[in-house]
């Protein structure tokens, strides 16, 4: 399913509008309805309705579904934002049809509180985040309302494309999103803002929003499934690739742990752990014992000992590297960043997590040169403030717009970005992206990264389509968030642990297998 950016749902409104021969009245009706009904449908027995209304063509639509609600016999009052003589001329005809309608328009007594639903019809795809103090006074009105509200293809205040919010941008109920959606109803807080999010398709086909460069989808239960890769009924321990996993160090056993789990529970015919000899020895009493352990002899940190982990990996299909291998290999990194180039000689797909792409941050040239030399495919796995790092940004500066980021920073070094978050990114290098659906708050806590990078490596390591296979790993790691909650755990309760018990019942789920929760 596509997402679209401001301009290009502009783009195909006008092409919509001048060589479809679609009228505006005509997209405009069509979204009014779909509005008033959504309105009505969370409304439940209540029968007040209250539209707020701006100067331009969402404004218009708000008076069109204000009209429909009187034809279904609602209490209809209109708050028009700006004088009527400000407004677009489609605004204004709009207003002009909903009075003949005896549509009535609200005086100073009247409240925004007396409506059980309000709706926003004062900014549409086009405005940005940071709103004008004639709009902020009634952004605040609503929110002090506290009550139901609908938004019209954005909640006003909030940047249709990134995502961004003004502090005091409307909290939707529901958005009813026209045309396409979009890619600030998914990233940032615009996913916050958004509430439940409506499509009106308005019979606009994805040939042609894609002739205007559109790139970016919604990655959905029916992609992933689609992209799911089928094992054969007769294979064996053989069939299925040796992952090799660098993880752990002093006091960082989980991560390991956490890591080598996760690839075995997507599929991996043997997951290799290389550490240092110390960390082996502590896991030895904990970790699960299908993980070969392969302790590393050289002192932990020093150039040989990088050396001989690079000539572990290359026993092996699949290489993952970073989650909890320490300062030590990141001071190693940024003092001889030479050695770690070894590890982008590897002929092997590497999935690179936590603290090895603080390694390469670390290196004068934020690891340009380690992914120019890189020949087989390369999967990051950042979180916003790792992926600072690697682009010199704060980390406020990588939110405010995620997908341009990561699409990017994947073509110009030829890697896939899986750019975690709430709705973490996967951006490829021939600038496709996919914003993941599944997934929630409860992912916010230590191990989980871990855990999906486990995931990325054991699902890659046995398919034939490498990108799909990140898909679906994203997709199944939140997935099995969205389980557990479902059925034994909080947002707050949820540990990674949680997730590695929950990833098979989210398998079956992806196959449409029918099995208890």
């Amino acid at each position: 399913m596509l997402l679209l950016t401001s301009k290009q749902m502009q783009q195909v409104d006008a092409y919509t509008i001048e060589h479809a021969q679609v009228s505006a009245l005509a997209l405009m009706e069509v979204a009014g309805v779909a509005v008033a009904k959504e309105a009505i449908r969370i409304a439940g027995e209540n029968h007040t309705f209250a539209v707020v209304v701006g100067k331009g063509h969402n404004g218009a639509d708000g008076l069109v579904a204000a009209r429909h609600l009187l034809s279904y016999g609602r209490k209809v009052v209109v708050y028009m934002a700006y004088e009527p003589t400000l407004c677009s001329p489609l605004c204004q005809a709009q207003l002009k049809s909903y009075e003949v309608f005896g549509g009535y328009v609200a005086k100073t007594k009247d409240s925004l509180s007396d409506a059980d639903v309000i709706i926003d019809a004062l900014l549409g795809t086009g405005a940005v985040a940071n709103l004008r103090d004639e709009l902020r006074t009634w952004t605040v009105a609503i929110r002090e309302a506290q009550k139901l509200v609908v938004s019209i293809d954005v909640p006003t205040g909030v940047n249709a494309s990134t995502g961004e919010a003004d502090q005091d941008a409307v909290l939707a109920t529901v958005t009813v999103a026209m045309g396409f959606l979009k890619i600030g109803h998914y990233q940032h807080k615009g996913h916050v803002h958004s509430g439940r999010i409506v499509q009106v398709g308005l019979s606009m086909p994805e040939s042609l929003a894609r002739s205007f460069k559109a790139t970016c989808h919604l990655l959905t239960k029916e992609d992933a499934s689609s992209f799911l890769p089928v094992r054969a009924q007769d294979s064996h321990k053989g069939s299925y690739k040796t992952i090799g996993v660098f993880a752990g160090s002093e006091g960082m056993y989980g991560a390991a742990f956490f890591a080598s789990l996760g690839a075995y529970k997507t599929g991996a015919g043997l997951v290799r752990l290389l550490a240092a000899e110390m960390a082996v020895q502590s896991l030895m009493t904990f970790i699960a014992p299908e993980v070969v352990q392969v302790p590393i002899h050289e002192v932990s940190h020093t150039i040989p000992f990088v050396q001989a982990i690079v000539d572990q990996l290359r026993k092996t299909a699949v290489g993952l590297c970073g989650p909890g291998i320490g300062q030590g290999v990141i001071d190693l990194a940024r003092e001889h960043p030479e050695a770690f180039l070894s590890f982008a000689d590897l002929a092997i797909p590497l999935v690179l997590d936590a603290d090895f792409l603080h390694a390469l941050s670390a290196m004068p040239d934020r690891g340009t040169a380690f992914f120019a030399r890189r020949k087989e495919a390369t999967i990051i796995t950042p979180h916003p403030k790792e992926f600072g790092r690697l682009l010199g940004l704060d980390t406020a500066d990588v939110q405010r717009n995620r997908v341009v980021f990561a699409t990017d920073f994947a073509q110009k070094n030829n890697v896939i970005v899986v750019l975690k978050g709430a709705g973490t990114v996967i951006a490829l290098p021939d600038r496709q992206s996919w914003i993941n659906s599944t997934g929630n708050s409860g992912l916010a806590t230590g191990g989980t990264g871990d855990v999906l990078a486990g995931m990325i490596a054991g699902l890659i390591a046995n398919s034939d389509v490498l990108w799909q296979a990140v898909c679906v790993a994203v997709y199944l790691h939140g997935l099995s968030a969205d389980l557990v909650i479902q059925q034994t755990q909080s947002e707050e309760s949820l540990m990674a642990s949680d997730i590695l018990a929950w990833v098979g019942k989210a398998f079956h789920q992806l196959r449409d297998q029918k099995v208890p929760l």
